[in-house]
């Protein structure tokens, strides 16, 4: 799957700016991989070695959020999630965090055993902890969010 091709055409408001970074390394996959005793699927794989992630942004002000995290974000903020030691969420262990909304809730892949089995999506909704599949696909999640399309 070509991603840059992906991204470029997206639909978007004539302000907004979908970016691609620059690929991430085999290294940084794999450093993904072992901080979060995850092994990534194969679209997200190909996703990170085309770009580091999608970055928003929004002229005359500047990045304003990401449609898929870099790498570095993924590690950070599933870390983040995994330490709280708050009783109200089911464990974060069990989700791949890869797409935040801007609103404190997150899309990304169930976990089982260290792998994820599936090429599903999931939106977790950080208010009551509701965790349901809404794409089919790191594609659809994309293709979804910029059209608004995910209903949940």
């Amino acid at each position: 799957m070509n991603w840059k091709e992906i991204i470029s055409t997206l639909e978007k408001p004539d302000d907004l700016f979908y970016l691609s970074n620059l690929p991430a390394t085999v290294e940084q996959i794999a450093e993904l991989e072992q901080s979060l005793q995850v092994i990534l699927p194969d679209e997200m794989r190909e996703f990170y070695l085309q770009t580091n992630g999608i970055t928003e942004e929004l002229a005359g002000i500047g990045i304003i959020g990401y449609l898929v995290l870099p790498i570095e974000r993924v590690i950070e903020d599933n870390l983040s999630f995994r330490s709280r030691e708050n009783q109200t969420y089911l464990p974060f262990e069990t989700l791949l965090l890869v797409s935040p909304n801007g609103f404190g809730d997150y899309y990304g892949y169930r976990v089982q055993d260290g792998k994820i089995i599936t090429t599903d999506i999931i939106a977790w909704d950080h208010e009551n902890d509701r965790r349901i599949q809404i794409a089919a696909s790191l594609k659809e999640l994309i293709e979804g969010r910029t059209k608004s399309t995910l209903n949940w």
